[in-house]
């Protein structure tokens, strides 16, 4: 699975379901195919390879400011001092 992260705008724990979406059969849709042949066809060979290696790092480096923000609140479950309240992600 890639990096999940379960977040809360109350000050304390809550019980609840977490749906998880396997979206690895996306990409065996014709569609998300054709459009990997276009921009291979576009771009080439070196810059897709590029591309997924950069897509890769930036995943791996959300994953560590994920894990850390976790561990972080883990610590420090109160909210932070000067913050009037959380803020709510769209």
């Amino acid at each position: 699975r890639g990096p999940q992260v379960i977040m809360n705008t109350l000050d304390h724990g809550t019980d609840g379901l977490l749906a998880v979406m396997d979206i690895a059969p996306i990409y065996s849709l014709v569609e998300v195919r054709q459009i990997h042949a276009y921009l291979l066809k576009q771009h080439g060979k070196r810059a897709m390879v590029d591309a997924e290696k950069q897509r890769d790092r930036h995943l791996d480096r959300m994953t560590r400011d994920a894990r850390a923000f976790a561990e972080q609140r883990l610590e420090n479950p109160g909210v932070p001092e000067g913050v009037a309240q959380a803020s709510r992600l769209h």
